[in-house]
This record gives structure tokens, sequence and C-alpha cells, in this order.
């Protein structure tokens, strides 16, 4: 499932390593290299065609990242509610037969986050940068390092379309492009869901589905889809375009920032999406890939999903659902290695803060205590609906109070002097404990 069909041995090679990452960590990789440069499938080895056994180019090194490189990693969550803890795992790997000396780790947090106390015990913090000092990581040894930060924007990502299929087609456009059976049609999944479909033909087709956005005012368009591929794999497929205002269709390959395509397409004149990079194959399931549309910002602009079949082979087909385009705001991170003599590194991640959710209305309604509003500018009401005495107090994200008072039937807290964010409030009554996340603007 890891290779094309009518692999060569650079393909099979691939694979291995690919199986080995997804099964092992990629704790093999190095032996595995090792195995396929000693008989000339090494790291610039070329297969070339797979039917011609004369025209391939061997080569016997292995990568130059597993001779003498650090391999440095972060990783997170890929999206988090604003105020919500967000972990960040930092990995530096020795995957080179050599002993890596005097490395120093630098990560500089963001001044929109709040470090969480005693969650980082890997070395210093100065000015918000984390400072980790290690005197040698060994042969196929590992370093890990995790901590916590919360985000504190006064702002998260706030979804400006979205579509789960359930009010039929609306504004979106179908084209067969001369095919004369298929196209795109709206079915219900076994779970009851509402979703796209076009059906994997056993005869040539070029089927689109396409959607308008205007993102005039959007300042960084995300559009996330959630999809489920299942064609024949290597010959059938989906991909992704979009048109701006020079009005040419561009294929989105490089404008995936998660889950983009999974395979390719083999050349075939029967083939609309011949060559080209593609969704195909069986997926298994629903994953959502996400689109970076901010290059679009201010533009109208067009997306295509595109469905081909070369017509030798049927299959299930393609499914597309829950489209939302959102202005994103995000987090950025990075880490930076320097080891050995005068040898560095640099990996970023990029994390998608969402608006804390809060009722539409702005009143926060509880069994005994109305809170409002919420969001907040200057102030917050809190009205009680018995006539006993309560506690309240307020905390910020990193548990410093704010607030302790107590009050009969209601209270107002002036906050207009808090900073920007999210805001914990603690309401004690008969004995009794209850929190809200207040949000202050």
């Amino acid at each position: 499932k890891l290779q094309p069909c009518n692999p060569g041995f650079i393909d099979g090679r691939d694979a291995i390593l690919l199986a080995d990452k997804n099964a092992n960590n990629g704790a093999n990789e190095l032996l595995i290299w090792e195995a396929f440069a000693g008989r000339g499938l090494g790291f610039q080895a070329v297969q070339g065609n797979t039917d011609d056994r004369s025209d391939g180019i061997e080569n016997f090194e292995i990568p130059p990242y597993l001779k003498t490189e650090l391999k440095i990693e972060k990783l997170a969550e890929s999206t988090i509610e604003n105020g919500q803890e967000l972990t960040y795992t930092l990995i530096a790997r020795n995957k080179t037969s050599q002993v890596i000396q005097n490395i120093i780790l630098l990560d500089t947090l963001s001044p929109l986050v709040s470090l969480v106390s005693g969650s980082f015990n890997c070395g210093t913090v100065e000015n918000n940068i984390l400072r980790m000092e290690l005197d040698s990581i060994s042969s196929e040894d590992s370093f890990i390092c995790s901590f916590r930060v919360i985000p504190n924007f006064s702002n998260g990502s706030t979804s400006v379309w979205q579509d789960n299929i359930e009010n039929g087609e609306g504004d979106w456009k179908k084209e067969n492009n001369g095919s004369t059976v298929g196209g795109w049609n709206i079915v219900t999944t076994n779970s009851g869901d509402k979703t796209w479909f076009v059906k994997n033909e056993e005869v040539s087709t070029d089927l689109d589905l396409i959607h308008d956005f205007d993102l005039d005012g959007i300042d960084n368009p995300v559009l996330f889809f959630n999809h489920w591929i299942n064609s024949e794999d290597g010959w059938d497929g989906g991909v992704v375009e979009l048109k701006g205002v020079d009005d040419n269709w561009v294929d989105a390959q490089n404008y995936f920032t998660e889950n983009g395509y999974n395979g390719s397409i083999a050349e075939n004149p029967a083939s609309a999406i011949s060559g080209r990079e593609a969704f195909t194959g069986n997926a298994g399931g629903f994953v959502q890939s996400q689109l970076d549309l901010s290059s679009f910002s201010g533009q109208s602009i067009s997306v295509r999903f595109k469905f081909a079949s070369d017509g030798v082979a049927s299959a299930d087909g393609w499914y597309i659902k829950d489209l939302r385009l959102m202005d994103v705001v995000s987090l950025e991170n990075s880490l930076y290695a320097t080891y050995g003599s005068g040898r560095s590194g640099k990996v970023a991640i990029s994390t998608i803060v969402n608006e804390t959710q809060v009722n539409s209305d702005e009143t926060l309604k509880t069994n005994t205590f109305l809170i409002y509003p919420n969001p907040s500018e200057d102030k917050v009401t809190i009205t009680s609906k018995n006539d006993r005495s309560f506690k309240i107090t307020l905390t910020d994200i990193n548990g410093k109070i704010m607030i302790s008072k107590t009050a009969n039937r209601s209270a107002t807290l002036l906050v207009n002097d808090y900073a920007t964010g999210v805001y914990m409030l603690n309401i004690q009554l008969d004995g009794e404990s209850v929190n809200h996340k207040l949000l202050i603007k």
C-alpha cells in the first residue's frame, strides 16, 4: 500500500523507509539506508523507467543528515482554543553512527503565550527564551523535552463560511467536461451525513466541482475540507485547483498545509490528470485537509475539485464534506539548534488558535447565575437568582488572583484595566464551586 503500481527498486526502498517511520518512528532508518546504499540504491540513486533494466544510476551514499546532522523536531496540536493549554514536544535525534557533541537548543516563546509554571524542566528560561544545553547525544539516541504554554490572543480564528452539504447544492457548480456518464452528486453516508460524491466509473471521465469565494477583508484565509478518496490506485484520482485574478487554474499542491496529495497518477493519455500528484487509492476513511489561501487574500477566487478516471477499472470514488473557510490566527514557534563544530539547524511549527467558545447572546446562563456580557471590554455583571451571598474569584491564565470578593444577589467586576485574553471566573455558593471562562477584549 505504500508503493505505487509497477514499482521499481527505489519505490520499494522508499516504501520500507516509510513503513519504518509509521510503525517505529524511524528507529531503523540508518540501518535501512546502509543496507540499500551497500547495494547501489543510495541517497542519489536514480531508478529510471521501471520497465527498463539499463537506465538506472547506482549510488552508494546514505543521506547527509545520517552522517553528521542532528535531526530536530517539534511537535504540537495543529489546532487549539484560545486560552487552552498547548503541549510542545522537542526532539533532538542522533541518527548518525557518531557521537554528536556541544548541543544547544533554543526555543523563543511568542509574547502572546504564557509558559505554564513548572512544566519546563529541561533547562533555563530567560526573557521568554528556553535554553537547553547537552554535552552530547550518542548514536541512535535522542533527547526529548515537553512543556506547556497557554495562548492569550485578543482574538482567535473566526469562521467566514461553512457548508455541511445539509442544505443542498446551493451555489456550487458542476462541470462534466464532455464526460458522458457520472458526475458530482450529494449522497448520504452510513452515519447519516450529507456529502458530495463522484463515482470512479469504468469509463474515461473528467468531472469538476467548483465554488467561488470572495476573500476581500480576510487576512489569512484557510480552507478546510473532509474527504475520502477510494479510487483505482495510481490511475484514477482527484486534484484540487485554484483560480485567482489572473484567471488561470493552478494546482493546489503547494498550498496544502495538512494532508496534501497522497500519491501520483501514472502517465496515461486517457487521464485528464496524467502524471500529476493527486489523491488516489483508498485513504481508509475521512481525513481533513487544509489549504492556505493567504496569498489570495483580498481577491475573488475559485476552488475546483477535479476527479478523473481513465476507463480501465472502476472503484468507489471521492467523498467531500464539511467544508469551512476561516480567517486564521496562528501561533508560530521555532526551535534552533547548534552543535558540533559550527553546525546548526532550525524547525518551525504552526498551531491554529480558534476563538474561545462563548454564548452568542453574550449572556452566560447557569442554574443559579447570569454572567454578562461575555466577552466584555469594561465590566462584567454577575446576578444571582436567589438572595444568598456568594463568593467570586477571578484569575488569569497563570492562576494569579485578580479579584476576590463576596456579594449579595448581584456584583459588578471592573475589568477595563486588564489585559485582553481568557480568564477563569470561580463562583462559590453553599459550599459548591463552579468555573466559567471569561473573555476580556
